[in-house]
């Protein structure tokens, strides 16, 4: 999912019960984030980028909670670190320098 996939018609909708449905554009701290909602929850990919658009980080959730692959990267697009979510606890963990 890169921020070019979507128009400004495809984001931030809401269902019939004013849950978030599908993928929502949000600001953040120092950029923005599209991430994947269903009833309301997050569910699936969330990738976050720099106000100058370039990835920084892309997690998977479930059910509102962090679970399956967490990685970070580098303003070049390199890997700083890579991890592993289970219900929002970090289940496995590794760093570039480990690699």
């Amino acid at each position: 999912m890169s921020q070019k996939d979507y128009s400004s018609r495809a984001l931030n909708k809401t269902d019939n019960s004013g849950n978030k449905t599908g993928v929502w554009m949000e600001s953040v701290e120092h950029g923005y984030c599209y991430t994947s909602y269903k009833n309301g929850k997050k569910n699936g990919l969330m990738m976050c980028y720099s106000l100058d658009s370039v990835l920084q980080k892309s997690m998977q959730f479930k059910n509102d909670m962090r679970h399956g692959k967490y990685t970070e990267y580098l303003p070049s697009g390199s890997i700083v670190q890579i991890a592993r979510y289970k219900k929002d606890s970090i289940s496995k963990s590794y760093s570039v320098d480990e690699w």
